[in-house]
């Protein structure tokens, strides 16, 4: 149904966000639990599972359990903890040319929905679109 829907963000609970992918989410993933952006990325990327739509999509892509933990966890994090993140994560080759604004909200919309996905006992899922 998600894969499906032209704007899953009016039907479900999320966030828009234009320009996050699955690349991006895994390497703020391996900032957040080892610091690195490449700390096991190639591993981190084939532990997220994809919803197969054709070859113009969209896509969902199903973050694991483990992702999903540490993703919650930043929004345990207080705002300095949260900007030193942002501020790394903004610094990888992924995030090159996004505003430092836009990466702290991202990191924090982020954090928060991870955290309300896990306190309810949900799947967090990434629509992606061309």
């Amino acid at each position: 149904m998600i894969a499906s829907s032209a704007e899953p963000e009016t039907t479900w609970d999320g966030f828009f966000c234009r320009g996050l992918d699955r690349l991006k989410l895994a390497t703020l993933w391996a900032l957040a639990e080892a610091g690195s952006e490449d700390d096991r990325l190639e591993q981190r990327l084939d532990a997220i599972r994809t919803i197969p739509n054709g070859d113009r999509g969209p896509w969902v892509d199903i973050v694991p359990p483990k992702m999903l933990a540490t993703l919650a966890a930043i929004a345990m994090m207080d705002d300095n903890e949260q900007a030193s993140l942002g501020e790394s994560w903004a610094q990888t080759e992924e995030l090159e040319g996004w505003e430092a604004t836009d990466v702290f909200n991202l990191v924090r919309d982020i954090g928060d929905t991870a955290d309300a996905a896990r306190l309810e006992n949900k799947t967090l899922l990434l629509w992606t679109s061309l």
